[in-house]
């Protein structure tokens, strides 16, 4: 019976997957503590609307994220494309 050997770089995704998650919670949630602040500037909204308006567009980038990653996985390598999104991800918390 033969023996699989696993590659090392399976650590890597791993350790990747645990960082990818954690940042993606943290800008998903990030918005969260600020609603009553928005609200207080736009009345006009209702806090389902405000959590409508700051949860959306980060779900809407991650949807697009899955559909067209591997491409750019393809295009641009592993660690430009992770680089990247880390940056797009800060950006967006800003």
């Amino acid at each position: 019976m033969d023996e699989v050997i696993y590659p090392k770089f399976r650590w890597y995704v791993m350790c990747t997957m645990i960082i990818v998650t954690a940042v993606q919670g943290i800008a998903l949630i990030g918005p969260a503590p600020l609603i009553p602040e928005i609200l207080k500037t736009m009345p006009q909204y209702s806090p389902g609307e405000i959590t409508l308006m700051t949860m959306s567009s980060f779900n809407l980038f991650v949807a697009l994220g899955a559909l067209f990653g591997g491409i750019l996985l393809d295009k641009f390598g592993v660690v430009k494309v992770y680089i990247g999104c880390l940056v797009l991800i800060g950006a967006g918390a800003f």
